[in-house]
């Protein structure tokens, strides 16, 4: 699952091809215009990005690219640990619609960053029933209702997976049928930036294995190795850090 972010990035290109079309045909000066607003207000690296990505949600509250401006507003929040901010974000884009996926699954995250897991368990069904191929929400969910003290429902879940592609390795660990070396061997590929990611997930995922077994130093050295591995720009880079900041939050405790 690719961050908000990095869907922005396939749009921004486009930005300059609105501003053409506008001074060729002002057709739909309005639509134009709210594009630039939010690619412009996306871009600023100012202390300004976030009033403005506000702004805009503010003045178009129904725009199709309001969720993205959300998402940035999340992914600002949760960098920072601003676990508070990020799920106000979220909680935007489900005022306008209560199943958007995307939404949900942050939303998850975020309980879980929060210590919910009876409330990531929800949000992540929620995203099951509506995609039952969608596998790392399948995963968090599994994670989110071990945490809760549930039985899982992985195995029953898997039916309805690609067993045969990535990251089917770390749905058989889970299940018992592999090990951490099987995981990790399934990781390597030629595409270097394939593996890196395919790292990070595992890293993550093994390192929640870890902490459900109460082994909180292999935990630690999982979630480290995730912070260091992903790609900061990915969605997972942001969980790893929540996960560490849990730990050390536990440790204080």
């Amino acid at each position: 699952r690719q961050s908000a972010l990095q869907a922005q990035d396939r749009y921004i290109r486009s930005q300059e091809d609105y501003k053409a079309a506008l001074a060729l045909d002002p057709a739909d000066p309005q639509g134009v215009t709210e594009h630039i607003t939010f690619f412009e207000a996306w871009q600023d690296r100012t202390d300004q990005r976030i009033p403005r990505l506000k702004a805009f949600l503010d003045r178009y509250p129904d725009s199709v690219r309001a969720p993205f401006a959300a998402f940035s507003l999340y992914y600002d929040a949760n960098e920072k640990g601003d676990v508070d901010q990020a799920m106000e974000a979220l909680t935007a884009v489900l005022e306008n619609d209560p199943t958007e996926p995307n939404a949900l699954y942050l939303r998850g995250l975020v309980n879980l960053a929060l210590n919910a897991p009876e409330k990531a368990v929800l949000d992540f069904g929620r995203v099951v029933r509506q995609n039952r191929s969608d596998v790392q929400a399948v995963l968090w969910r599994e994670v989110a209702e071990r945490r809760d003290g549930l039985p899982g429902q992985l195995g029953e879940a898997a039916s309805s997976l690609d067993m045969e592609v990535w990251p089917a390795p770390i749905v058989r660990f889970y299940l018992g049928q592999s090990s951490s070396d099987d995981v990790f061997a399934a990781a390597e590929d030629k595409d270097p930036q394939v593996q890196q990611t395919r790292l990070c997930e595992a890293h993550l995922f093994l390192g929640e294995y870890a902490l459900l077994g109460g082994d909180r130093t292999a935990a630690r050295r999982h979630f480290e190795s995730a912070r260091d591995t992903c790609d900061k720009d990915y969605l997972d880079h942001g969980v790893a850090l929540a996960a560490l900041r849990r730990l050390n939050a536990d440790k204080r405790d």
